[in-house]
Parts: C-alpha cells; sequence; structure tokens
C-alpha cells in the first residue's frame, strides 16, 4: 500500500467521523424544526382560546407576532438543513493527481487531514449553534413552568421584543434589497428585443414594489420603536453593554433610513422617465449598509441567547 493510499485510507475513516457528527447536527436539526412547527400550530390555538390553562401564562406575555418569530427561525434552521446537506457533498478528499512532499512524514499529513475535518464541522455547528440554542429556549419558556421560576421569562421576552422589533425588520429589508439590486441589473441590461424591453418593464415595476415593501416595513418599525426602546432600557436580563449595543443599533438604523430614505421615493414614481434614475451603485450600497447593520445586530442578539444559556446551563441541559 503506498503513501497515498494509506492517507485516502485514513481520510476516509476521518470522513466517516465527521459524517457521524454531521449527521446528529442533522437530526437536532430535524427535531427543532418539528418543534417550532408543533408550537407555532399550539400559539395559534393559545392565542384565540381565551380559556387556556395556566401552563400557557408564559406564551401569552410574549409578543402577539410570536408565529413570526418561530417562522423567522424555521426558515433559519430549513438553512441550516440545506448548508449542512451540501457539506456532505463536499467531505471526501479527492486524491486525483496528489504529489505528497516526501520531506513530510504520514503523521504530518495525517494531523492537517484530522484538523482540516474536525474544523470544519466544528465550526460550521458552532456558527448554527445560536439558531439551535434559541429554538430551545422558545420551546422551554412555552412548556415549562419552571422557567418562569427561575426569573428568565422577562429576559426572554425582552429578547424575543427585540428579534420581532428590531432583528427580523432589518433582515427583511435587506433580503428585498436584495431583489432590488437584481431587477436593477435587468433594468439597465442593454434590449436586444422586444422581449427584453417588456422584462425592463417588469423589473422597473418590482423595483416599485420593493421600495413600497422597505417603506411598509420601516414603517413598522419606527412605529414600534418607542416601545422597543422602553424594553431595551427597561431590559431585564440584558448587560448594560447588551443594551448599548441594541441603542447603537437602533441609531444606525435611523441613521440609514434618514441618509436613503430618498431612494424609496425616486423608485416609486409613476413615470420612470420623469424621475431621477437611481443606480445600481446606489441600491448596492444601501443594501451593504443594511447588511452590515443585520449581521451586527444578529452577533449581538447571539451574545444575548448565550448569555441566557449560561445561565440555563447550570440548571438543566442546554440543547449544543
Amino acid at each position: 500500500m503506498t503513501s497515498i493510499d494509506k492517507l485516502e485510507q485514513f481520510a476516509r475513516e476521518q470522513e466517516s467521523i465527521a459524517r457521524d457528527k454531521l449527521n446528529d447536527h442533522q437530526k437536532n436539526v430535524l427535531t427543532k424544526l418539528k418543534q417550532c412547527s408543533g408550537l407555532k400550530e399550539r400559539y395559534k390555538v393559545i392565542a384565540t382560546d381565551a380559556s387556556a390553562n395556566d401552563q400557557d401564562d408564559v406564551i401569552e406575555t410574549l409578543p402577539s407576532n410570536f408565529d413570526k418569530t418561530i417562522e423567522y427561525y424555521e426558515n433559519n434552521l430549513n438553512d441550516i438543513m440545506k448548508s449542512s446537506l451540501q457539506m456532505n457533498d463536499i467531505l471526501p478528499f479527492d486524491f486525483n493527481n496528489v504529489k505528497l512532499d516526501e520531506e513530510k512524514s504520514g503523521e504530518y499529513y495525517q494531523g492537517k487531514i484530522s484538523s482540516c475535518y474536525k474544523e470544519v464541522i466544528d465550526k460550521f455547528i458552532k456558527t448554527c449553534k445560536p439558531i439551535t440554542q434559541f429554538c430551545k429556549i422558545l420551546l422551554d419558556v412555552a412548556d415549562e413552568k419552571w422557567v418562569d421560576k427561575l426569573g428568565l421569562r422577562r429576559a426572554v421576552f425582552v429578547t424575543v421584543n427585540i428579534l420581532v422589533n428590531l432583528l427580523i425588520p432589518v433582515h427583511e429589508i435587506s433580503t428585498t434589497l436584495t431583489q432590488a439590486v437584481k431587477e436593477a441589473e435587468i433594468r439597465d441590461t442593454s434590449a436586444a428585443n422586444s422581449n427584453d424591453d417588456d422584462n425592463k418593464s417588469v423589473a422597473q415595476q418590482k423595483l416599485k414594489e420593493c421600495a413600497l415593501q422597505i417603506m411598509k416595513m420601516g414603517n413598522k418599525l419606527k412605529e414600534d420603536a418607542g416601545s422597543l426602546l422602553d424594553v431595551i432600557i427597561d431590559g431585564f436580563g440584558l448587560s448594560d453593554e447588551l443594551r448599548n449595543e441594541y441603542f447603537k443599533h437602533v441609531e444606525n438604523y435611523y441613521r440609514i433610513e434618514t441618509s436613503r430614505g430618498l431612494i424609496h421615493f425616486q423608485l416609486c414614481s409613476y413615470k420612470f422617465e420623469q424621475s431621477e434614475k437611481v443606480s445600481q451603485e446606489t441600491l448596492k450600497n444601501y443594501h451593504d449598509e443594511v447588511t452590515v447593520l443585520k449581521r451586527e445586530i444578529q452577533n449581538t442578539f447571539n451574545t444575548n441567547v448565550q448569555e441566557i444559556c449560561d445561565v440555563l446551563s447550570g440548571l438543566t441541559l442546554v440543547d449544543q
């Protein structure tokens, strides 16, 4: 057996270990998806049933659009599952045309292969961890009275409010801007025939729809800003550092909205030829600013979730 054959056999063994860890993670995600789906259905009953029992008092204190929170996490879990399935396809090492440095030992290459598999899988699971953790917290809050007894209900209430009234709206605006950038590219494509002209007209109409949607979401965010800031100020369970970071994120949203707000009106002009054309570059810059803000809010939110998990970790098993 050649050195490459030995390494290929070793790589297959490491691949099997990595695949087992990935499969366990996929099973965990599937469980969360089923639980979230069940909780969403249960919440619909609770929200409309005045005779709900005492155990449901906890979930009733959460925002009225709690189902949207679950939907957001369902989408995230589905994205995680999709990514993990794609990872399954790229796990095998390709040893075709591999040449080894004779000065390096087989143990050296085995170490590289082993660490590569471990780092990739561990980093993937760690990246997904805030999503699976928060799903676990939501389920615990909805289904377990002991969470309330530990005084964590208010902390989770604050966290869910921030998710619903800040992170999700900014996420949706970022997603809509992604579509707007694509439509602007179609709009600016040189027309080779009448079909292209039709596509450009459709793209312009979709740009208008994107602008209207962003304004609608922005208005809702601003409408909820007062109660959101109250929640952050009262901030049960929030450290001063987290509270200041959330304030900064709200401030940054208003800064972006103020500097970019005119774009929406320009895109909504009924007669495109009479309006100032919003360039692709302008839309891309707008999209980049919102996407950076979304990432910053998500990072703060992940830290927020981890702090709650740290409290729970000494009291019960928190899903990893």
